[in-house]
């Protein structure tokens, strides 16, 4: 599923250009508030001083890799991670860009894992825009890197901030939705690591986006793509559940189309087979499948009296006593036997009554059949 490319790629290059704009007066800024590399009082970690990564749960935690040598490229890295998990994020983007800056004309190992950690380290200063920036030049350019998945899965989060409402700045103000940004990153997501968990998450964040968005059309072929590429995924029934009640929320009322009922109810009890306790627990029983009968039902006895106003008998005839026969307990078949009435198209059941034989037809019966018995055959 791909959404239109020109309201997201309007909404990328007017970002853009406003964030080009702002940026010279929020460097000037931050130059000011900010001791430049040559004021800045060294960072001496120690020969003993740890080594941090960034973990998804716990934040930046104490790593067991062993101490790298002093004044290398790698104990530099050590000491900008360092300052991150101090919450210097301002002294340690003024070391990565200009370890960026030699690295890369150097063509050093650690130029994908620098450009991570700006763009974490923008994220730490609330730029998650600026930081799609480094994210995507590690993804786009070294995909064989170790931390390529790493970067598509820090674009999955920021896109999930723009979903539940973050908003782009507009000279240095959030007001500019962000949500066609964040789709076009989640599809990205899926493309660049099919079949993976950060795949999965993301198809299922847009789906659910749409589902809140009231966008059911969308948000059913979201949910529909979702379990044909996750048919064993850890979110199916989430996804199935929400199939059914987005397929119900397109049904508009008796006057439009309702072919999709009928996939409804046998999702519905499809779904009550292969999973009963979530079912009940959800509310998809019998009376979500009797909602979708009235609906069904008052939907034909809607077309039959379209036909009537269009003064074809025939098939209005025809439309009512197939209500009737499909949903007789349904109240528009109550209301389409008042229909018929009027028409004179009721035809009224002939009651019979059973036939009691009396004793003296039951005993010529028994003699009759005792005749017909063979003689060995008998008692």
């Amino acid at each position: 599923m791909r959404m239109p490319k020109d309201r997201s790629a309007i909404s990328l290059l007017w970002t853009l250009a406003l964030a080009l704009l702002v940026a010279p007066a929020a460097a000037a800024q931050e130059d000011a508030a900010e001791p430049t590399p040559e004021t800045a009082p060294p960072v001496s970690p120690g020969a003993d001083a740890p080594v941090y990564r960034l973990d998804d749960g716990a934040g930046w935690t104490e790593s067991d890799a062993p101490e790298p040598e002093r004044g290398t490229q790698a104990s530099e890295i050590r000491e900008i991670r360092a300052l991150l998990a101090d919450d210097q994020a301002n002294r340690a983007l003024q070391r990565l860009d200009a370890f960026i800056e030699r690295a890369e004309s150097e063509g050093s190992p650690y130029f994908s894992e620098a450009l991570l950690l700006r763009g974490d380290t923008k994220v730490a200063r609330d730029e998650e825009f600026e930081a799609l920036f480094d994210y995507e030049r590690l993804i786009r350019n070294y995909p064989q890197s170790e931390h390529f998945v790493t970067a598509v899965d820090r674009e999955v989060r920021i896109a999930n901030l723009y979903l539940e409402g973050l908003k782009l700045r507009l000279f240095g103000i959030r007001l500019i939705d962000g949500e066609d940004i964040a789709i076009e990153l989640l599809i990205r997501a899926q493309e660049r690591l099919p079949g993976s968990s950060i795949a999965e998450r993301a198809s299922l964040m847009i789906a659910d986006y749409f589902y809140r968005k009231r966008e059911m059309r969308l948000a059913r072929d979201a949910y529909e793509v979702y379990l044909v590429n996750y048919p064993n995924g850890p979110n199916r029934i989430h996804a199935e559940r929400r199939l059914i009640y987005a397929d119900m929320a397109r049904f508009k009322g008796p006057r439009y189309d309702g072919s999709a009922l009928q996939d409804v109810r046998l999702r519905i009890r499809s779904f009550k087979e292969r999973y009963p306790s979530e079912a009940a627990a959800s509310g998809i029983n019998e009376g979500l499948i009797a909602r979708i009968d009235e609906s069904t039902a008052a939907q034909l006895l809607e077309s039959a009296r379209w036909y009537l106003r269009q003064d074809d008998g025939p098939a209005a005839r025809y439309t009512l006593r197939r209500l009737l026969r499909v949903h007789p307990q349904t109240i528009a078949a109550q209301r389409a036997r008042e229909l018929m009435d009027r028409q004179g198209w009721l035809v009224p059941e002939v009651k019979t009554e059973p036939v009691v034989p009396n004793a003296v037809e039951i005993e010529g019966a028994l003699s009759e059949d005792a005749q017909a018995v063979p003689a060995g055959e008998q008692p």
